[in-house]
Formats: C-alpha cells, sequence, structure tokens
C-alpha cells in the first residue's frame, strides 16, 4: 500500500511539474529599442504591455508598441498566446484604448519580421513579439521566462 502511495505522488508531482513547464512561452521572443534596460520579462508582463495595462517601462519612459500586420499568420498566433484574442479583436482593442485615451495610437506594424525589427531597433522605447530565432537587426531581444 505504501509503493502504492508513493508512485501515486510521484505521477502528481511529475505531471505538475510538466504542467508548469508547458506554461512557458516557447515560440517566441521580445524585441525592443536597444535603449530599454531589460534582460527578460515573463509572460504576464508582456501580455500586461501588449493589453495596454501597462504604457511605460520600468524607468518611466513610454513603451511604443510596433507588431506585424494583424492579417498575418504570425500576427494570429501572438495575439491569441498572449492576448486571447484574434487579429481584429485585437484592432479593435487597442482602437478602444485609442479613444479612452490610455494609448496616443494604435501600435505601428510591419508587413514582415524584417520591417517591425528596423522599427523597433529606430523607434525609442519600443518593443514588439515575434516568433521565436527571428532576426532582430538592431534591436534586442529578450527572452520571455
Amino acid at each position: 500500500m505504501m509503493k502504492k502511495n508513493k508512485m501515486t505522488f510521484l505521477v502528481f508531482l511529475f505531471s505538475s511539474l510538466f504542467s508548469i513547464a508547458s506554461n512557458a512561452v516557447e515560440g517566441f521572443d521580445v524585441i525592443v529599442n536597444p535603449s530599454v534596460k531589460l534582460t527578460s520579462m515573463t509572460k504576464d508582463e508582456v501580455k500586461q504591455i501588449l493589453l495596454a495595462n501597462k504604457t511605460s517601462w520600468p524607468d518611466g519612459k513610454p513603451i511604443s508598441l510596433i507588431s506585424l500586420a494583424f492579417d498575418t499568420s504570425e500576427e494570429e498566433k501572438i495575439t491569441k498566446e498572449f492576448m486571447a484574442m484574434t487579429g481584429v479583436q485585437a484592432k479593435k482593442h487597442y482602437l478602444t484604448k485609442v479613444f479612452s485615451g490610455i494609448l496616443a495610437n494604435q501600435p505601428a506594424s510591419g508587413e514582415t519580421v524584417d520591417e517591425v525589427a528596423e522599427l523597433v531597433a529606430k523607434t525609442s522605447g519600443a518593443m514588439a513579439v515575434v516568433p521565436k530565432g527571428s532576426p532582430a537587426g538592431k534591436a534586442k531581444v529578450i527572452p520571455i521566462q
């Protein structure tokens, strides 16, 4: 009977650890303007920024969101993963934030990851989420913990 309880506990322990590990974000990176002084971000921090619930960096400088065009399959995956929305819903969400005065304007966007990386590199305080391993150009890659 004791062996069965130990086995049940071990199965529970390993399944719990697997569940925690599976919540990690493996398919995406954050890229930021080199002026941003961060070395990592959590999935929740990224989510709060993308939802425009957090609009400034820890040093007080404003965050400038950059995204892939909302009609790309990559952006659909990003909005689903971090915002639990479709691209169309995310676009409406940003319009609401603009009209309510929380954001000055909708995120700038690029048609390709290269365009997004270029915009991030030249825009002070900029941030974008891109598919993991995408070329970052002069932007800085921040892993999502």
